[in-house]
């Protein structure tokens, strides 16, 4: 008996000797994006999310052999948060849940959207840093093809006629329309989002300019083949970015809220009103303008040419 005693214990402290030799070293390369700078309202950065906006990947493989999914680096937006009765119009509605009585289960300002930065994700994108231009080196040298914040500003530029073809000197509208959430069991609800009314000549306009924007940068490589229809939102809350109390330890997960606990109004048709789209925009993961909006690194002007 202490025979076998003691060989079990030697085995557990083998055992854990050898998990403790595989854990993963954790990278050293430096953070790219631009930290959120402290904030009372608090919704943490790095939405697109939407969409998404957006599960971040592992750093590190998940099986031997297998390389880990890029980490999204940047985001194709229509940004609609510029316009300032749009800002106060969703900062009175989302006060108004806070101020619930009785209060909501869950529901907490830091799960709540700035209206500054108020969007609709196109698609998320991993870019690989600009290497300097070869051409200028050797004017005999192959096209880069490498997926760079470049070549993306390149196809932005590519696209700009095709998108005013569609336009036709007619500015691109936003219709906001009723509020859900993006999880099937609304009790269980992590995204609450505004839905542009598609329905509409500006909904179907809208919707034309977004499938071409979206396969254009897919046929490219820049976006992960998706054969899902596209989903159009503009997202009010996301408990991605909850935040813990304080004095409380942070939850293992995600924790969710109630939709059906919401003012019926919430739950109902509603109306956001319709807002134009100045610029299709290629923004940072993450990042902090000093007016609160994502940092816009390249754009395509969409605002009616004159005549």
């Amino acid at each position: 008996m202490a025979t076998r005693l003691l060989y079990s214990a030697h085995r557990g402290s083998t055992l854990r000797s050898t998990s403790s030799s595989m854990t993963p070293t954790p990278s050293t390369s430096p953070n790219r994006q631009r930290r959120r700078p402290p904030r009372h309202d608090a919704p943490a950065s790095g939405e697109p999310s939407s969409a998404t906006h957006h599960a971040r990947p592992s750093r590190h493989p998940q099986a031997q052999g297998q390389r880990s999914t890029p980490r999204p680096t940047h985001f194709l937006a229509l940004p609609i948060g510029h316009h300032a009765h749009l800002r106060s119009t969703v900062q009175a509605l989302t006060a108004s849940w806070l101020a619930h009585d009785p209060p909501i289960d869950e529901l907490d300002p830091s799960i709540v959207v700035q209206p500054r930065r108020l969007h609709l994700t196109l698609g998320v994108m991993a870019l690989a840093p600009s290497p300097p231009s070869r051409a200028a080196v050797d004017p005999a040298a192959e096209p880069e093809t490498e997926r760079d914040l470049a070549a993306a500003a390149r196809l932005l530029a590519d696209l700009a006629p095709r998108i005013r073809a569609i336009l036709a000197r007619a500015p691109l509208r936003v219709p906001l329309g009723r509020l859900t959430v993006m999880q099937p069991d609304p009790t269980r609800a992590h995204v609450l989002y505004a839905e542009p009314d598609i329905s509409s000549p500006d909904g179907r306009r809208l919707r034309t300019v977004c499938e071409l924007i979206r396969n254009a940068f897919m046929e490219a490589g820049f976006l992960a083949a998706d054969r899902r229809p596209l989903k159009l939102h503009c997202t009010l809350l996301n408990t991605n970015y909850r935040r813990p109390v304080p004095g409380q330890r942070r939850a293992a997960g995600r924790v969710p809220f109630d939709f059906t606990t919401f003012p019926s109004a919430a739950r109902e048709n509603s109306n956001l009103g319709t807002w134009t789209v100045d610029e299709l925009q290629i923004c940072e993961m993450g990042s902090w303008a000093p007016d609160g909006a994502y940092v816009r690194v390249a754009g395509c002007d969409l605002r009616p040419e004159k005549s």
